[in-house]
């Protein structure tokens, strides 16, 4: 997988908005439902995201590229939030996994 990270944003926005491949992890669902309205708007977030703004290596090694990242951005009323999610190989090929989803916490 290439390093360059616009790629990776776009491999991940095919995977997620145009594909629908991806999963939640139980506490990436219970944000969305306890914070959110429904699935739409963890692909809303990751539709308009501008770039990921933070990557870490993958420790437990079930990402594609050993990798996991971090997207901001927002749900489709305004709420900021952000995921970390990792590309993951499934019987289906590679598909993305939200491992969390918190909200942005404004800085006082």
């Amino acid at each position: 997988m290439t390093n360059d990270v616009q790629e990776i944003l776009k491999k991940i926005k095919v995977l997620v908005c145009s594909e629908g491949k991806y999963r939640l992890s139980r506490h990436a669902s219970d944000y969305i439902d306890q914070n959110l309205s429904s699935r739409p708007d963890i692909e809303h977030c990751i539709r308009y995201a501008k770039t990921i703004s933070g990557i870490e290596k993958d420790t437990k090694g079930v990402s594609v590229d050993g990798f996991k990242y971090t997207i901001k951005g927002a749900s489709r009323c305004g709420t900021a939030f952000y995921t970390t999610g990792l590309i993951i190989e499934s019987e289906d090929g590679e598909i993305y996994f939200f491992i969390t989803a918190h909200e942005i916490k404004e800085e006082k």
